[in-house]
């Protein structure tokens, strides 16, 4: 994880069991992508079949996020790829894997999944947060810059707007310096950021004990 973002990685993670419990209430605003075809709603046993998906889902999901939490980070990924499956609208299986990909290293997953967690729940802050982290640590300063702009505009909680802006700060500082060094790489989806200096503000390729950081990573 970039040095400048290594004292919020809690807040990287997810914020607190509280605020998961409140999106559990929310978790099924996208479930209409659940496998949803005009014939899904030909018959009382395609409906029977939708709500097994989702049941299914919710399974997975939850998998994910006990396994996430006892950091066994590659199994929480394979759980959330299982419930993204099962339910392709599920921004919140999406944002939870971009977390474990990002405790994992594996940046560029995770600016992929927190991509699709903002198309599938637009205006939502957190995914917003997530694409960010996930720019910083694959060194995509500039594009890290302009999502944390994004999620201290589309965050609504004034406690959470503040840790945001000061991560906005903290990445603005890291790009301007990283620019005057000349160190300085936009990475296109799918490359790998070159190893560099933290003090520029640039990930290292050496793993870092990243995912005990990380108590959980349930968005609901």
């Amino acid at each position: 994880m970039p040095k400048f973002l290594q004292p919020h990685a809690e807040l990287l993670g997810v914020m607190n069991a509280r605020e998961d419990a409140e999106d559990v209430e929310n978790a099924h605003e996208g479930d209409d992508a659940v496998e949803d075809t005009p014939e899904s709603h030909s018959s009382e046993s395609d409906a029977d079949a939708r709500e097994r998906r989702r049941a299914l889902a919710e399974e997975h999901k939850t998998a994910g996020n006990a396994a996430f939490r006892a950091g066994r980070v590659a199994e929480a990924v394979e759980s959330y790829s299982r419930a993204c499956a099962f339910n392709r609208g599920d921004a919140f299986s999406r944002s939870n894997r971009s977390a474990a990909y990002a405790a994992m290293e594996r940046w560029e997953d995770a600016v992929v999944d927190a991509v699709e967690a903002g198309r599938l729940k637009p205006g939502w802050a957190k995914a917003a947060m997530r694409e960010a982290t996930a720019l910083g640590g694959a060194g995509r300063l500039t594009e890290a810059v302009e999502a944390w702009r994004r999620a201290v505009e589309m965050e609504t909680e004034e406690s959470v707007v503040v840790k945001y802006r000061k991560c906005l700060a903290e990445a603005e500082e890291a790009e301007s310096r990283s620019l005057k060094e000349g160190k300085f790489s936009l990475y296109p989806a799918g490359k790998k950021a070159r190893a560099a200096d933290d003090d520029a503000g640039e990930m290292k390729k050496k793993k870092k004990t990243f995912a005990g950081a990380l108590s959980f990573a349930e968005d609901e």
